[in-house]
């Protein structure tokens, strides 16, 4: 038998506990349990799927988590969007060509600028309790936070942001769907209605009141929830893919061996709008169109006036994924005296 637990039982009346913090100050040293976790919950009111304009709740606080890492923390959504097209000019017998060969090269990218500004009201919960931190129209304050983001983060967060550089080479790192432009336009560009399914990843320190917080200490301060609603017609963009700028492995699906004189060719000189477009405005794309079969690459392609809006959009998933730690319950004792001082001068 250990020697000290042999002391303990003979001198202390058999309590072990009582001899380890009298003597060894075991308790007081190795209270409580440090160690990371990361945790993700379900929306907790109108949990999904839901309509856009309908308000949920998620957590951002849990109470087996003592320290959170705000700046860690991430609110995943899947969208579904119901849009409306329309091509301009294009009329009945043009020559645009939406075969399946095209549209190796041909596609829209549709999606947000950042996941962010998905979020059209929110509100912060505090304990249970309303607080009045809140806004109802929150897509200024998202612009606001991801215009001072760094642009190394904005190029390669999959899911969280978009810039146009990597959106019109088809690059993966983007938040939004490429559409291949025979699922989006008719051939003649009448109206058309569809559908794109694509997923976000919400920063916490995306919105503005938690976008200077690292840390929450949960263990004294209590728990924050955020009621959200989301809203999509004046934060979701398109904008064109340049065929030339898209990956070589394309190349290959058309098997030209021209094909990187040939796009580059195709594209030079054509009015496309060069920058991410307003769901519901109108700019230029780039469109494949049939030219002579006896060249080596049968298609070039034009700038072509389109114009994509929202119709209706809901959420088929909303999570929260929660990380932290927990700490020792010393030191937890410590932050509620520093909290009881901190309170103290707030009020003198």
């Amino acid at each position: 038998m250990n020697t000290k637990i042999q002391y303990a039982l003979n001198k202390d009346s058999g309590d072990v506990f009582a001899h380890f913090k009298t003597y060894e100050h075991l308790i007081d040293n190795n209270s409580g349990i440090r160690d990371n976790r990361t945790m993700t919950f379900e929306a907790q009111q109108s949990a999904a799927p839901f309509d856009a304009l309908t308000e949920t709740k998620v957590k951002l606080t849990d109470p087996n988590i003592d320290i959170v890492n705000m700046d860690k923390n991430f609110i995943r959504c899947r969208y579904r969007v119901a849009l409306s097209s329309q091509g301009y000019g294009w009329g009945a017998g043009s020559i645009f060509n939406m075969s399946s060969a095209a549209n190796n090269f041909g596609y829209v990218f549709i999606g947000f600028k950042s996941a962010a500004e998905s979020i059209f009201i929110y509100r912060v919960f505090w304990n249970g309790n309303t607080t009045e931190c809140f806004n109802t129209n929150s897509i200024y304050e998202a612009t606001i936070t991801r215009a001072v983001k760094p642009k190394s983060e904005q190029f390669g967060r999959k899911s969280m942001y978009t810039t146009f550089e990597n959106a019109t080479s088809k690059k993966e790192n983007v938040c939004g769907v490429y559409v291949p432009l025979a699922d989006a336009f008719n051939l003649d560009g009448s109206p058309k209605t569809f559908s794109i399914e694509f997923e976000g990843i919400i920063q916490i320190d995306d919105i503005l009141p938690f976008s200077g917080m690292s840390l929450w200490p949960r263990c004294t301060h209590g728990d924050l929830e955020l009621q959200l609603q989301f809203a999509f017609r004046r934060a979701l963009v398109y904008c064109t893919v340049n065929p030339f700028e898209m990956p070589v492995y394309s190349q290959n699906l058309l098997g030209f061996a021209s094909y990187n004189s040939a796009i580059q060719n195709s594209v030079k000189g054509q009015s496309v709008t060069n920058e991410i477009i307003q769901a519901g405005d109108s700019g230029n794309i780039y469109i494949p169109v049939d030219v002579s079969l006896s060249e080596d690459f049968p298609y070039k392609y034009v700038g072509q006036q389109v114009r994509i809006s929202v119709v209706s959009g809901s959420i088929l998933h909303c999570s929260t994924t929660v990380s932290g730690y927990r700490i020792k319950d010393s030191e937890i004792n410590n932050l509620r005296v520093i909290e009881r001082f901190n309170i103290k001068c707030k009020h003198t």
